[in-house]
């Protein structure tokens, strides 16, 4: 009996132990609220005026707003600074990742986003391009930025070959960076569903993306997914 009375007492304690070592989930870690107010109205004004440099102060104010909740203050990687030669400058050196959400003419189809790196002055880090800003002639996009409509985008890759398939297709609008570097219409369809197994998935489709400034036709790739539950 009293060996059955120390190990009850035992456990008793060790779930003790163990609840008040837990987290209080009311109470977010510090680093979370740090970020939150880590980026400076200098650094704001300064990143806003690189976008309005390009695009113009109506344009901007029209369509383009500060994404609070995904920008963030970077500080200088750990790794990077006991290592420098293995990274990229900016990586030892503190950092912003500027944010903003794009919804041009206020329409839900063209929903996407522009997001560039600044350093601790404000200005554009070197060899990072500025991702997802429109060019406009003349650095003025109002009335000078045109894109296709959804609707063309679709027709366009009808002409090319794009096929029902099984499944509605996925629309979006957004930057492509790289070899094309402007905007493009991704219209991607499903061909082929498999599922052989409960615990397995895999279908395939292809992807057309349309060049949303002239409407030619960028690439068509084929897609393949593969997941288990």
């Amino acid at each position: 009996m009293n060996q059955l009375k120390y190990f009850i007492v035992l456990v008793c304690f060790t779930l003790l132990l163990f609840n008040c070592t837990q987290t209080n989930e009311l109470t977010p870690p510090i680093e979370k609220v740090k970020q939150k107010y880590s980026i400076p109205d200098s650094i704001i004004h300064k990143s806003n005026m690189i976008i309005i440099s390009k695009v113009g102060q109506t344009f901007f104010d029209s369509y383009i707003k500060l994404d609070s909740n995904k920008s963030n203050y970077y500080p200088p990687d750990t790794f990077c600074i006991k290592h420098p030669a293995s990274c990229a400058d900016y990586l030892v050196k503190p950092s912003y990742l500027m944010s903003y959400k794009f919804s041009f003419l206020n329409n839900k189809d063209y929903n996407t986003l522009i997001e560039f790196v600044v350093d601790a002055n404000g200005t554009v880090v070197s060899g990072l391009s500025d991702f997802g800003v429109p060019s406009c002639p003349n650095n003025d996009c109002w009335n000078n930025f045109h894109v296709i409509t959804k609707e063309k985008a679709i027709e366009i890759a009808k002409q090319n070959g794009l096929e029902v398939g099984l499944k509605d297709w996925v629309i979006s609008f957004h930057f492509y960076s790289g070899t094309l570097n402007n905007y493009v219409w991704d219209i991607s369809n499903t061909l082929k569903i498999d599922n052989p197994i409960a615990m397995q998935y895999s279908a395939s489709g292809r992807t057309f993306l349309i060049n949303a400034i002239d409407g030619s036709v960028f690439q068509i790739l084929g897609w393949t997914v593969k997941s288990y539950k």
